[in-house]
């Protein structure tokens, strides 16, 4: 009798365990680091614009930008993150949607996008 209560101890013990484990592990943030290029770009201070528009959107980490005055061209290179488990209607979602949005406005033509998956931090 006692070594069965031993091992139902040991069983509730282990099953708590698992279930924390996998708590813990769905909470972590997935980090992404976005390449997002884009033509036609008229001046510097539009690049200046939408790189304040980027920053203050939530998730994003951090927010550079690659431009060539020459060729029009500029790349931006962001980095944000997502929760495992995200619900689509929350505020705190950031659309890539949105940034292509404002791009748009400033009169520049968006381009080719490529997203990094980063190991979690």
């Amino acid at each position: 009798m006692r070594f069965f209560r031993y091992l139902l101890f040991l069983f509730v013990l282990s099953i708590g365990k698992i279930v924390f484990s996998q708590t813990q592990a769905r909470t972590q943030p997935i980090h992404y680091q976005c390449h997002y290029s884009i033509v036609s770009v008229q001046s510097e201070s539009d690049l200046q614009t939408l790189e304040a528009y980027i920053s203050n959107m939530p998730t994003i980490m951090q927010v550079k930008y690659k431009y060539k005055p020459d060729s029009q061209m500029a790349e931006f290179v962001f980095t944000y993150y997502e929760e495992e488990n995200i619900d689509e209607n929350r505020s705190e979602v950031f659309s890539l949607t949105d940034i292509k949005k404002r791009m748009i406005l400033l009169g520049m033509s968006p381009g080719d996008i490529t997203i990094e998956k980063l190991s979690n931090r």
